[in-house]
């Protein structure tokens, strides 16, 4: 079977269509990422907005059982679990179970999203992966030293949810400038740039720059080097493939 192409991709949450939109499948590893959304703009009813919601949903449950995480560009909701928790752009959930936990849209809804295909747990987890419930005081970015060698930049991971022995993973990621080599990413990441610019490269395409609110995902193997000027701040989920 044959992989899909292995390089950069910029994902336009704020073009998303309503429901779920592939952007990269690779149905030998169970991987797809895509955009997402809900529009809120006709709701007047929350009932009515729950099945809007739920409409978005289905199209991520149809997927059927396994590990992901969705991160909001834009517009807020509500974890329909009874704890309240809430969601703002730049803020996301990840989850291992049968499908995506329930959502209230409070507001048009976009944004990305990544699931890996895999058994359902025997009790399902969920995650949210927020900055701003982190708090400032953890993520001190502007405080990053600089590496001293360009290829081990100065950066701080803050892991927040695992799942399938860890092969999947979300959470937040900070870093000092730094730049790398041209080299084979390791593994697959998708990313909604929270603060800072990157300047990503590829051998076959023009620069690509990617500032706050944008997103992206880069395949597991993809050749590129990272530029990054300044500190830099991120949501990510990863997923990472066995190298044959």
């Amino acid at each position: 079977m044959a992989k899909p192409e292995r390089t950069v991709r910029a994902l336009d949450w704020r073009r998303a269509p309503a429901g779920a939109t592939i952007r990269y499948a690779d149905s030998a590893f169970g991987l797809t990422v895509g955009l997402w959304a809900v529009d809120a703009r006709a709701v007047e009813a929350r009932a009515v907005e729950a099945r809007a919601v739920e409409g978005a949903l289905t199209a991520l449950k149809a997927l059927g059982p396994g590990a992901g995480c969705l991160l909001l560009g834009d517009g807020a909701a509500e974890l329909r679990d009874g704890s309240g928790r809430r969601l703002a752009a730049g803020a996301g959930v990840a989850w291992d179970g049968a499908g995506p936990p329930g959502l209230w849209a409070t507001a048009d809804a976009r944004g990305v999203f990544l699931h890996r295909a895999g058994p359902a747990p025997e009790a399902a987890a969920c995650a949210v992966i927020d900055a701003a419930a982190i708090g400032r005081a953890q993520l001190r970015t502007g405080a990053l030293k600089s590496a001293a060698a360009p290829d081990a930049p100065s950066d701080r991971d803050h892991g927040l949810f695992g799942a399938q022995g860890d092969a999947v993973a979300a959470g937040l990621w900070e870093s000092a400038p730094f730049e790398t080599a041209l080299k084979p990413f390791s593994y697959h990441e998708l990313a909604l740039v929270l603060d800072g610019t990157a300047v990503i490269e590829t051998p076959d395409a023009p620069p690509w720059r990617f500032a706050p609110g944008d997103a992206f995902f880069i395949a597991q193997g993809a050749r590129c080097r990272w530029r990054v000027a300044a500190p830099i701040l991120k949501a990510y989920a990863t997923a990472d493939e066995p190298v044959a």
